[in-house]
C-alpha cells in the first residue's frame, strides 16, 4: 500500500504543474483586466486566445457572453472589443498569449 502512495502523489504533482504551465495570460492593455475578471468565471483564457475575429465577430461574441452572464459594464464593452480585435483579430498573430508567470 505504501508503495502506491508516492507514485500517486507524484502523479498529482505533475498534473498540477502541467495545469499551471498551461495557463495563459493576456498582453497588458486597456481592456485586459476587464476580460480577465469577466471571462475567467466561465472558461479559461485559452478560449479567447485561440479565437480570431474581426471587430464585428468580437462584438457578437462579447454581447453573446454578456447575455450568458458575463459582467462587462456598458462603458467597458467597446474597450474590450477593441482590445480583442487588436490582439486576437483575423490575422491571428498580433499578440500571442504569454504563459502565466
Amino acid at each position: 500500500m505504501r508503495s502506491l502512495i508516492l507514485p500517486a502523489c507524484l502523479s498529482l504533482l505533475f498534473i498540477a504543474a502541467g495545469s499551471a504551465l498551461a495557463q495563459v495570460t493576456l498582453p497588458e492593455g486597456p481592456g485586459s483586466a476587464v476580460i480577465m475578471g469577466a471571462c475567467q468565471n466561465c472558461h479559461g483564457l485559452d478560449t479567447i486566445t485561440s479565437a480570431h475575429h474581426d471587430a464585428d465577430g468580437w462584438r457578437a461574441t462579447v454581447l453573446n457572453m454578456i447575455s450568458r452572464g458575463a459582467e462587462i459594464p456598458d462603458d467597458d464593452q467597446q474597450t474590450v472589443i477593441d482590445y480583442l480585435t487588436n490582439h486576437y483579430g483575423p490575422a491571428g498573430a498580433a499578440a500571442p498569449a504569454a504563459p502565466a508567470p
